[in-house]
């Protein structure tokens, strides 16, 4: 029996905020662990949600219209037994699990904050490593 490989998916807001560039850093971060797909926000489609196994969210405004698509849905998906994690200001996401609450989804790690986690860091790489079980998780 071949072993599964999972499939996380890295979506990021658009914009001159340093997303991007942190969003690819965890994307070469992960590679080795699973199928890893990189988004902005504006391109993301539900199928790409409900094809994953498990979630890295990089918001700097959840408030955004780029994620108003994905704040009008969510309450409405399943996505129990799946893992995310968030990257972006504290403030943020408290408000931004709020909208995945009846979905079911789990943030089983606490936030990233790239302003006091650069990837360069050991706090970056230790992060990341405690978000390595949520993708055997499923």
């Amino acid at each position: 029996m071949e072993k599964h490989v999972p499939n996380l998916l890295i979506a990021y807001q658009d914009g001159p905020n340093g997303l991007k560039d942190l969003s690819s850093a965890l994307k070469e971060r992960f590679a080795k662990l699973a199928k890893v797909h990189l988004r902005p926000a504006s391109e993301l489609a539900i199928t790409e949600i409900l094809a994953a196994d498990a979630y890295l969210f990089a918001v700097s405004d959840i408030g955004a219209p780029v994620w108003g698509e994905l704040r009008r849905v969510a309450p409405g998906i399943n996505l129990a037994d799946r893992s995310a994690g968030f990257v972006g200001p504290a403030a943020e996401g408290s408000a931004f699990r709020a909208i995945f609450a009846a979905s079911e989804l789990r943030f089983p790690v606490s936030d990233l904050e790239p302003a006091r986690t650069p990837p360069a860091s050991p706090n970056f790489e230790a992060w990341c490593a405690s978000f390595e079980p949520a993708l055997a998780a499923r």
